[in-house]
């Protein structure tokens, strides 16, 4: 099963993609945001191309866990979402996977504050990896 991570942002969305055994995440590059009138038919027809038939989204909730304007903006997006797609579409808590990917491209040496969109996908498949980790093996 081909999972599509989204780590939606103001400016980018971050996009990361499963193996087809769903354990190992990928990061694939970007979607910029633009207005975002059609930011959720983008994403439905990249999970199109992918053939996933999941698409997980990074809910930005706030550190104490409630749900800010942020957050509220991309239930948002994924209530479009499931209006274009048979995919099953899930929020996952982001809450720290941008710091996550920052020092793993530190660890490899990259630079994150010259190369945004590399961490916006690198985020999207650190989100990916513990959503695959965590349902254990198939």
């Amino acid at each position: 099963m081909i999972v599509l991570a989204v780590d939606p942002g103001t400016v980018r969305c971050g996009l990361a993609t499963s193996d087809p055994l769903g354990i190992l995440a990928t990061p694939i590059g970007f979607l910029p945001v633009g207005d975002g009138s059609d930011l959720a038919q983008r994403i439905v027809d990249k999970a199109g191309e992918l053939e996933a038939a999941t698409i997980i989204i990074g809910y930005p909730l706030q550190t104490d866990g409630a749900e800010g304007p942020r957050a509220k903006a991309v239930s948002r997006l994924a209530d479009q979402i499931r209006a274009l797609t048979d995919a099953q579409v899930e929020l996952v808590d982001e809450r720290y996977t941008t710091i996550e990917a920052r020092e793993l491209l530190r660890q490899a040496g990259h630079s994150s504050r010259k190369q945004k969109a590399r961490v916006d996908s690198a985020a999207a498949a650190v989100l990916l990896q513990s959503w695959l980790d965590s349902r254990g093996p198939a």
